[in-house]
């Protein structure tokens, strides 16, 4: 069987919006709330693909689904696929910063000490269903835990072994004086133990701080003394600014305490380079920090801070920010290198500040003044008639109350003048429909604005019409329309809930459902409202969870229709909900208990080591938990065999890896893989083996590539010998592309690794012509397995590609496309 799989997105793929970047806080808070706040924020970019000039329509009424995860399941996050709140593509390059990020996760979350990866990607509907318009990009972070006060007080350091205790009195106690050391007694502690530093310790231990961090104690400090240095003398004046920083710890009332001495300014603050702005000016920082700048042009630039330091490991970490009349632009995080860039718009004094931490050490900002001062002055204008259903006319502020009935389409188009009569002076105009105060319409568009709504419900609906000059927001247009015939519906009753088309349970009757493992569980539903006729009918949703995490969501109109196959044990919850024109109506609740499912116990590697492959041959053989330096180029990671621990056929291993380092997070579930280091630094590879859908025990390991090492050459594919159909070669298909042809004859044999058609007997293709760009076909095939693993034969004979020319098969399922490529002999 042919085992192929690649790091790069699939081929042939394209979406509307790409250059999706997330940027999270440099040290993640667990209340998510908190993020939107302070110097460092969480913010997400991303680009639009534009069509004449304009925004890809597709990502101007795009959504963007935020979560996160941990460990591949969901633990923040309000919105599905389907409600997830609308991106409002305004601009080609967007950005949303601050809380305006934080509100996509729809709630704030506070999540425990562990790590977490945080979730983005963006969707829209196309031909009535809801379809990705992008890439899903991850970002690792981890929340770390707070160390807890012990019983000392806050400010004061409890330290040991000092033989007189009554040297250290300063005037005053030392549990009343904070800042201030306040030695215990050990007398039976050995001398060479007092002050041992870290890199000495047992165990390769190094000393933790039982209380506060060092950096927020009153005159706080953290020393490394060598074990033969004597105690200080607390009497000695200057004795805090002689000692530096101390790090404490403690086993507790009445132990030892470990006190680590270092020298003072072992990572202090230091300067900014000047400044480099589109690679030829630059400014010195403090010196001529007021900038004058063109509208619309470009503003590149870069700098560097060096803390003062002899220790390499002291690397500043750098912010900075763009401000316009006090609010935040754009902004971005590096390290001893910064940089970034924008593009001014409109005329005034941007200010660039840029911030840098020593060790956690603040240091003193740099802020540069960007003056603008030629961007084109527009005034407001006015807003032509509202021209409604293409007959009637209504003035701005002259007839806004506009009666309308219920279900009828109410099409309406407006244009706006900016006051000065230049091409470069035209408005960016947006519109909001609102029904009682809740937006349930929003668009955008230039000098015109055309759309349409259809109200079905009673109540007020507002138009409002905007209109921005060059950066002014001029006065809103803002119409009411009334809506008082439409038809009040009560609720009514679900039938009863059909299992695969035999057994049924009523409402609220027989709603726990015992089932088997792996068993298709197909069910249908209708719900009819209490006024039964055309103009009350049920707008219809269904959820499945499982122990209280969603799995699977859908939506109709009065029927419900939906099916899915359990694979562990545990309680299914199926909830059906209904809207009767507006009004929320009671679910019907139903529990699907599952208890046969074999629960499978991890094992064991069965060869240690991970081979890395490279033109041909073996480079390296890592075991978990090793490094490995490698050129830049490409290689091939082939993933040993795991053993489950229970020995039965139901417990399949597979396997899940990624590869972090690189420009975005690569993932996959193959048990060989490529990928190709383009560039050097520090790269971390997870293999995650998977029992029965029990994750075990992750197999970390590193790769280090440098820039100094002679580039491999990519390994050259090996070529596939013609398959007969007398062979029956089935080849594997899955949503990483194989990046290979496979040669055929009449018959294409595949095997799909998953279930890529649930609840249906028809599997869908297409197949495309590569030799001369012939018109690709769409096709369907009746199937008997729709579970698990699927063998498929699809006949060629009739299709677009000729016998010597090149074809693709592609298999589109939600988010995911299958590939495979094939010459056809």
């Amino acid at each position: 069987m042919m085992l192929v799989s690649c790091s790069t997105p699939v081929i042939g793929q394209t979406y509307p919006i790409t250059g999706i970047n997330i940027l999270l806080p440099a040290a993640p808070e667990p209340n998510i709330s908190n993020w939107g706040q302070g110097r460092s924020q969480f913010a997400i970019t991303a680009t639009a693909a534009s069509v004449g000039g304009r925004i890809d329509p597709a990502a101007r009424e795009s959504k963007m689904l935020v979560i996160i995860k941990n460990n591949g399941i969901k633990v923040c996050g309000t919105y599905t696929v389907n409600s997830a709140p609308p991106a409002n593509f305004s601009t080609v390059n967007k950005v949303w910063n601050g809380n305006t990020a934080v509100s996509f996760l729809g709630k704030g979350c506070r999540l425990p000490p562990g790590d977490y990866e945080l979730n983005v990607q963006f969707f829209g509907y196309k031909n009535g269903k809801i379809v990705a318009l992008s890439e899903e990009v991850s970002k690792a972070f981890s929340i770390r835990g707070n160390d807890k006060p012990t019983d000392q007080q806050q400010g004061v350091i409890n330290a040991g072994i000092v033989r007189d205790a009554k040297q250290t009195n300063l005037n005053r106690p030392g549990d009343q004086q904070p800042g201030v050391i306040n030695p215990r007694v050990e007398p039976e502690t050995k001398e060479a133990n007092r002050m041992r530093p870290a890199d000495q310790q047992g165990d390769g231990a190094k000393p933790t701080n039982t209380n506060k961090p060092a950096d927020q104690l009153a005159g706080a400090f953290s020393p490394a003394v060598e074990p033969e240095t004597k105690p200080a003398n607390p009497k000695k004046p200057g004795l805090l600014s002689r000692l530096g920083k101390i790090a404490v710890s403690s086993t507790g009332f009445g132990g030892t305490i470990n006190i680590n001495l270092s020298s003072p300014g072992a990572c202090d603050c230091g300067n900014w380079s000047p400044i480099t702005i589109n690679r030829t000016m630059k400014f010195d920082c403090g010196g001529k920090n007021v900038i004058p700048w063109k509208c619309g042009q470009l503003f590149n630039f870069l700098s560097t801070y060096n803390c003062t330091s002899k220790d390499k490991s002291c690397q500043a970490v750098t912010g900075w920010e763009i401000k316009k009349d006090g609010v935040s632009i754009v902004g971005g995080q590096g390290d001893q290198n910064i940089t970034g860039e924008f593009i001014a718009q409109a005329n005034g004094n941007y200010t660039l500040t840029l911030t840098a931490a020593c060790n956690g050490k603040k240091c003193e900002p740099c802020v540069y003044t960007i003056a603008v001062e030629d961007c084109k002055t527009c005034d407001c204008g006015t807003w032509g008639p509202l021209l409604v259903n293409r007959d009637v006319k209504y003035d701005c502020g002259y007839k806004n109350r506009i009666p309308w009935k219920c279900n009828q389409p109410f099409n309406f188009a407006s244009v706006y003048r900016c006051g000065a009569s230049s091409q470069n002076c035209e408005a960016i105009t947006s519109w909001e429909i609102a029904r009682d105060g809740t937006t349930i319409k929003t668009g955008e568009g230039a000098n015109n604005v055309a759309d349409t709504f259809t109200p079905t419900a009673n109540g007020t609906y507002t138009l409002t019409l905007n209109a921005d000059c060059n950066g002014i927001k001029c006065p809103p247009c803002v119409y009411t329309i009334a809506i008082e015939d439409c038809t009040t519906c009560d609720c009514g009753t679900w039938s009863p809930l059909a299992v695969n088309n035999a057994v049924k349970f009523e409402n609220g009757v027989k709603n726990t459902i015992p089932w088997k493992c792996s068993q298709l569980f197909s069910f249908t539903s209708a719900y009819h409202c209490g006024l039964n006729n055309q103009s009350c009918q049920a707008v219809t949703s269904w959820e499945i969870d499982k122990d209280g995490v969603a799995i699977k969501t859908g939506n109709s109109k009065i029927d419900v229709a939906d099916a899915f196959t359990p694979t562990a044990n545990g309680t299914y919850t199926i909830t059906l909900n209904a809207d009767c024109n507006g009004i929320k109506c009671p679910p019907a609740v139903y529990n699907v208990v599952i208890e046969d499912c074999t629960t499978c116990d991890c094992g064991n590697w069965v060869s240690p080591l991970v081979n890395i492959r490279a033109n041909g041959s073996v480079v390296a053989g890592l075991k978990c938990g090793e490094s490995v330096a490698l050129s830049k180029g490409s290689y091939s990671f082939a993933i040993p065999n795991y053993r489950c621990g229970l020995n039965d056929a139901s417990c399949v291993v597979s396997y899940s890896w990624s590869v972090q380092g690189g420009p975005v997070v690569v993932n996959g579930t193959r048990q060989t893989f490529n990928y190709n280091f383009g560039q050097p630094g520090t790269y971390t590879i997870d293999i995650t083996p998977i029992c029965g859908g029990k994750k075990c025990r992750q197999c970390k390991l590193q790769v280090i590539v440098q820039d100094n090492l002679p580039p491999v050459n990519e390994e050259k594919p090996e070529k596939k010998k013609p398959v007969t159909v007398e062979q029956h070669y089935y080849y594997v298909i899955s949503p990483e592309y194989a990046g290979e042809v496979v040669s055929v004859k009449d018959t294409l044999f595949l095997q799909i690794e998953n279930n890529y058609s649930s609840g249906s007997n028809q599997l869908s293709y297409t197949i495309r012509n590569l030799s001369n760009d012939k018109t690709s076909r769409l096709t369907k095939l009746a199937i008997t397995n729709n579970q698990g693993l699927i063998r498929i034969a699809l006949p060629l004979q009739n299709s677009v590609v000729l016998k010597g020319e090149t074809g693709q098969l592609i298999m589109g399922d939600y988010k995911k496309y299958y590939y495979i490529s094939f010459k056809r002999n």
